[in-house]
């Protein structure tokens, strides 16, 4: 029989009871979110602050890249200045494609953008126009080249040299419909000549305007452009027209 003494003896030497493990609390942060109600967070913040969700993370880039109903019916007529066009590519690495673009050249070391076409309409597009003031023609063919994939309409305007470089960069833009340049005492040499080749061919250019503004005058006389910009331009319809008469011709062979 256990007496009481006993009894305590044996409490005491018995193993201590496992400690009671606390519950662990989960931090929840915004990247652990899932993708839905992820993108219904980001489809409360404005224009520029999607911007900067996009550029913070690889998975918030995604996002707003490829969701363009995170940036649909937001107009905006908010100015975003960047010291560079390096700044402003890196926008739009995280922004759905640019359809339009108007590019004006300022003598101005500031890049100044606006996307002022964002649609209230049900389309698939987020927005379609970017309109920029930017230094120098080198600058509008870095854009160019980045949105040369969905670019469907290019106007620039107060161009004064560097043509042969935008049109370089203009090479394959099969989503070109229209193109609009606007010279401005344009008095460089253009040695580029658009190469006949249906890789870097514009098979849906329809429209092109070609306009020449500004003070010609070199001290003696008033002159135009230099010719050899006139045999770029020539360059560039002579290509767009033979691919259009070989397509034809396919046509009707078929």
């Amino acid at each position: 029989m256990l007496t009481r003494r006993k009894r305590a003896m044996m409490l005491l030497q018995a193993p201590p009871a496992p400690p009671i493990e606390e519950a662990t609390i989960q931090e929840v942060t915004l990247l652990s979110l899932p993708d839905v109600p992820l993108l219904q967070v980001l489809s409360l913040l404005p224009v520029r602050d999607l911007g900067a969700a996009g550029l913070a993370s690889p998975r918030l880039a995604a996002l707003t890249r490829t969701h363009a109903t995170l940036w649909r019916g937001k107009e905006t007529a908010e100015l975003f200045y960047f010291e560079d066009v390096d700044g402003l590519l890196d926008l739009l690495r995280v922004m759905p494609p640019v359809h339009k673009l108007k590019f004006v050249v300022r003598r101005s070391p500031i890049v100044v953008a606006q996307f002022d076409s964002f649609t209230r309409f049900s389309r698939a597009n987020a927005f379609t126009t970017l309109a920029l003031e930017g230094p120098d023609t080198e600058s509008c063919a870095g854009v160019v080249r980045e949105l040369k994939p969905h670019l469907e309409y290019l106007e620039v305007s107060g161009v004064e040299r560097g043509v042969g470089v935008l049109f370089h960069n203009l090479l394959g833009a099969r989503a070109l419909r229209t193109l609009e340049v606007r010279f401005e005492s344009y008095f460089s040499k253009c040695a580029f000549r658009w190469p006949w080749a249906p890789a870097v061919a514009l098979p849906r250019l329809r429209t092109v305007a070609l306009k020449s503004e500004g003070e010609y005058f070199d001290g003696s006389r008033i002159r135009g452009p230099d010719p050899s910009l006139l045999d770029a331009l020539r360059s560039l319809l002579r290509a767009h027209r033979l691919l259009t008469d070989c397509c034809r011709s396919r046509r009707v062979l078929h």
